[in-house]
């Protein structure tokens, strides 16, 4: 799924996803923006949840070239991305931007890093974390060359979870 340049949309609910991909025989799904778009694609939500959800079953999830914001005005359970408290599979959220100090998030992204890439994303204005990871799901991540500042309290808050490895 290619946004095209200037693309914009507000959903008031989660973007689900829920079904998993074998990578060596149908490759990823991928959701980006077009890359190099003169205007970059914007994904509002308005509601003070989720904006996009992984389940354990999603492999193979790339996300990348657009940018996320949440209109809502209470700032206490919007995730741009939720990866879930049980760990996503394969998940690589590349080249994206939350950084609306107006539209902002509670956590850019939340949840079980199992797998997960993070790379070239910018992460600012967050209420409370820019990157949050919950649980001993968290482990083997790479987040890299990002440029998360002026988040609430954390850029990356990595606090739970006895077997937690990131490579920073």
């Amino acid at each position: 799924l290619e946004f095209e340049s200037g693309f914009t949309e507000t959903h008031s609910a989660a973007i689900v996803f829920r079904r998993t991909t074998v990578p060596t025989t149908e490759g990823p799904y991928i959701i980006r923006g077009a890359f190099g778009a003169a205007t970059r694609p914007v994904i509002t939500f308005s509601h003070n949840g989720v904006g996009f959800q992984t389940t354990s079953a999603v492999v193979c999830l790339i996300f990348s070239d657009f940018d996320l914001e949440n209109t809502n005005a209470t700032k206490t359970a919007s995730y741009g991305f939720n990866l879930g408290n049980y760990g996503s599979n394969a998940v690589e959220i590349h080249r994206c931007r939350i950084k609306s100090s107006t539209n902002k998030f509670y956590r850019g992204i939340h949840g079980g890093f199992n797998n997960v890439v993070v790379r070239e994303c910018e992460i600012a204005y967050c209420a409370n974390s820019g990157l949050f990871g919950v649980d001993a799901n968290s482990s083997r991540s790479l987040i890299l060359d990002n440029y998360i500042h002026h988040n609430g309290n954390h850029g990356i808050d990595g606090t739970t979870g006895s077997e937690t490895i990131w490579y920073i």
